[in-house]
């Protein structure tokens, strides 16, 4: 009887372990069930690579360049959020410090344009800070390749505007090699810059003075409203003192 009981004793036991595993083993798949169809609702994201992840970092340098933009901005998680938002998430900038060897090469693509451009005209202007630091301007105008028309920023320098004709000088016969291939120099209407620029072409630098259209126009009309019983001026003030509801 005894034996009989171990017998059974042990069936039981054996028959517990099979049903537990059996249990565990039907849970697990179920949890693989579940967790495969969780993956396969997600997508995998292939990361931009080749001409396509190179052409994507040129238009990057271009937009930082062409806004005056810092690489820093690289680094700013919202900026990089929103990088992967446009692209899917395909496109991962690369550090900054390639992005300023990137910048280098844009820079050296230029100064090469320019070199073999017949002739480039030049526009400055100074700008007064919150801060009170004054920093000047130079941005140049070409025909590029099949005489495309294009304009980039020679440089922007931390001076004040007694400066202006050192700095234009330095910036487009320095670092430019423009020497004798600068057809003009447009400016506004400031005395400071009428100066300056006549100064340059003194010396060599730029053959012809522009004034800027624009600033002749708004001085023209700020002199138009300060003459007195001006009919615009009246309607300025109308305008100023009361609201029109279409």
């Amino acid at each position: 009887m005894s034996c009989k009981n171990e017998g059974v004793s042990s069936s039981c036991s054996t028959n517990k372990a099979s049903t537990s595993s059996v249990s565990t083993a039907t849970d697990k798949a179920k949890g693989a069930g579940c967790m495969d169809k969780f993956v396969s609702q997600v997508q995998p994201v292939t990361v931009m690579k080749g001409d396509k992840f190179a052409r994507a970092n040129e238009l990057l340098v271009k937009a930082l360049t062409g806004n005056l933009l810092p690489s820093a901005l690289l680094d700013s998680p919202e900026f990089r959020d929103f990088l992967a938002f446009i692209s899917g998430g395909t496109y991962v900038p690369p550090h900054r410090t390639k992005v300023t060897e990137l910048i280098d090469l844009q820079y050296a693509k230029i100064k090469m344009l320019m070199a073999n451009a017949p002739s480039v005209s030049v526009t400055t202007d100074a700008a007064s800070m919150h801060t009170g630091d004054s920093y000047v301007g130079c941005n140049s105008t070409l025909a590029g390749p099949q005489w495309i028309m294009m304009s980039c920023v020679l440089g922007v320098s931390i001076s004040n505007a007694e400066e202006i004709a050192s700095v234009v000088k330095e910036m487009a016969n320095t670092q430019f090699m423009l020497e004798n291939r600068l057809d003009a120099i447009a400016s506004d209407q400031g005395a400071t810059f009428v100066a300056a620029v006549r100064l340059l072409i003194e010396e060599g630098v730029g053959e012809e003075q522009v004034r800027c259209s624009c600033h002749k126009l708004q001085l023209s009309i700020k002199n138009a409203l300060e003459e007195k019983n001006c009919p615009a001026a009246s309607l300025i003030d109308l305008f100023r003192t009361n609201y029109l509801v279409i």
